[in-house]
């Protein structure tokens, strides 16, 4: 747990008065004056449920570790998605391999691929906003962040449960998913998420 020290201000998030470290609300102050927007309806609307730690001190190791999941997310991204591309891609040109077991790691390389795409590139983005004390950047990357993630957790789980199905459908020789079959429940899963999402939100 960070302690909070007595001489970092108060910023009203929601209903709840939080310790934000001083850089940080300076800077939100300038952002704001430079950009003309209202400091308290950005919090209070959309991402007051975002937590911003106390990580003003750069010798910290809130600071550090914070820091170096900037840094290895920002390399794993590209690394990501090039690896899980170049699988998609080679299911995709050889006919050989469409088969059920490999369209649903087709499947699992496509939600693979979307994290290395957004889910990574943001949580960077969101990381460093936390420890530059940009705000406005701190709520939007850290929405889209916890959005992505979640539906491509959802949608992963989703994939590796219907490779277990189909594996154990197959070792009892018994065919009943096809590619044809596959590819709809990836589809109606992604809808089905998508539905969920839409009603939660």
């Amino acid at each position: 747990m960070n302690t909070v020290r007595n001489n970092d201000p108060k910023v009203t998030v929601g209903k709840e008065k939080l310790h934000f470290p001083t850089f940080a609300v300076k800077r939100f102050e300038s952002s704001k004056q430079a950009m003309g927007y209202n400091s308290s309806r950005l919090p209070d609307s959309w991402c007051s449920f975002l937590i911003i730690f106390n990580a003003s001190e750069s010798t910290s190791l809130y600071y550090r570790v914070t820091l170096t999941n900037c840094v290895f997310s920002s390399l794993l991204a590209p690394m990501t998605v090039v690896a899980n591309g170049l699988i998609l891609s080679t299911i995709c040109k050889n006919s050989s391999l469409r088969t059920p077991s490999y369209v649903l790691l087709a499947g699992l390389a496509l939600t693979d691929f979307c994290t290395g795409l957004l889910t990574q590139p943001f949580f960077a983005v969101h990381q460093w906003a936390d420890l530059t004390g940009n705000i406005e950047m701190f709520c939007i990357s850290g929405v889209i962040t916890q959005s992505v993630e979640y539906s491509l957790s959802f949608l992963t789980v989703i994939v590796m449960t219907i490779m277990a199905v189909e594996r154990w459908l197959h070792m009892s020789r018994r065919s009943l998913l096809t590619v044809h079959r596959v590819v709809i429940l990836f589809i109606m899963s992604t809808v089905l998420l998508s539905v969920l999402k839409g009603n939660q939100g």
